[in-house]
């Protein structure tokens, strides 16, 4: 459209100028001149126009750049591959290659090196790590986590696959100075060290966010959560946990992350406390909080005299200690009660008396007969 206003400006100030001309020659008529300049000026400000609606028409026309069918193979090395992501440039070292970005590299495992700026998304409500592997749909933006490092390979939500397309997420400063967003799809093989990047996408427009796979974000349905709280059996105890139902949501599966780290739908064996969870479907998340208490302690157990109880925090029951006192060495005359009050042995009995002997006689007493 600009050069369409500036062609037709170039040739009505031409006709204007051999017009003037003509006249200037036969009749110098001012009314002429008069025409010329305030056409000129009309021009002018079309012109402008044109350039203010051509800006417009290049901030409207951003879009999503793809590099479709990149097939960059990632060497299993030390250097891997360096990438820019706007030239498209890609080298071994990454002193060739001007204004890289990303660094997929290593022999064992996939680990992500990247220049000032640059970042990896890891997958949502993981706040450590490296890229996650996001599923399709997701945003990728200034709200989420961003880090470096290797990946998990795995099977919990974000662990990279074996045999499978796995989806990333980055963020880079672009040649603008600014940073923008992208995604790219690597294809790996049956051990993390075999590995494709197939295709990248980036915003045009800084600060914008993108989908993983595509231009636009897949509906979803955020799901409605509640849950059953036990309560752990004391203090200690890591008996407590959450049935957590999630109702709704799409598309599925959910994927569940607790603030433990925990990825199941209900959260088992732990102990008091606050915990949250974020369930998500496609890109859309619902978080709620639950607390897990202490249940009502045990009564203490009837105790004898000589006995003392602790509550176990571990075991969340009573822990009786004591033992009876000993029963004393009775004569055979003698017998014992044991006193819960004094909690104390009662001996009683006496020895029987000694006969009256005659003068010939003597007694010894007999602790067998009695």
């Amino acid at each position: 459209m600009l050069k369409k206003f500036n062609n037709l400006f170039t040739f009505v100030q031409s006709v204007v100028r051999s017009n003037s001309d003509a006249v200037a020659v036969e009749e110098q008529s001012a009314p002429l001149v008069g025409l010329q300049s305030r056409l000129s000026r009309h021009l002018k400000t079309c012109s402008a126009a044109a350039l203010l609606t051509a800006g417009s028409l290049m901030d409207a026309d951003a879009a999503v750049v793809h590099w479709n069918n990149a097939n960059l193979v990632i060497p299993a090395t030390i250097d891997g591959l360096y990438i820019n992501v706007e030239t498209q440039a890609t080298g071994s070292a990454g002193s060739g290659v001007a204004g890289w970005d990303i660094n997929p590299y290593s022999a064992t495992s996939l680990t992500w090196f990247n220049a000032t700026g640059t970042g990896m998304c890891r997958y949502p409500g993981v706040t450590t790590g490296s890229a996650g592997n996001l599923a399709p749909g997701t945003l990728v933006n200034a709200s989420r986590s961003f880090g470096s490092g290797a990946v998990v390979v795995g099977s919990n939500p974000g662990n990279w696959q074996l045999n499978a397309d796995n989806y990333f997420g980055f963020r880079f400063v672009a040649s603008d100075g600014l940073t923008h967003y992208g995604w790219g799809r690597m294809t790996v093989g049956a051990a993390i060290t075999v590995r494709t990047i197939a295709e990248i996408a980036y915003e045009s427009v800084a600060g914008v966010e993108i989908a993983v796979g595509g231009l636009s974000v897949p509906a979803c349905t955020a799901p409605t959560l509640s849950g059953l709280v036990t309560n752990a059996g004391c203090s200690g105890a890591t008996n407590g946990g959450v049935n957590l139902t999630a109702t709704g949501g799409s598309p599925s599966p959910l994927s569940y992350l607790w603030s433990n780290g925990a990825t199941t739908e209900d959260l088992n064996n732990v102990g008091p406390g606050t915990y949250s969870v974020t369930v998500t479907a496609g890109t859309c998340s619902t978080t709620s909080t639950f607390t897990v208490g202490v249940a009502s302690q045990p009564a203490q157990p009837t105790l004898a005299c000589y006995e003392t109880a602790t509550f176990n925090n571990t075991t969340c029951q009573w822990d009786v200690t004591g033992t009876q006192p000993q029963q004393p060495t009775l004569a055979c005359y003698e017998s014992a009660t044991f006193n819960t009050t004094t909690c104390q042995w009662d001996v009683t009995g006496t020895q029987p008396q000694q006969p009256t002997l005659a003068c010939y006689e003597s007694a010894t007493f007999n602790t067998t007969t009695c």
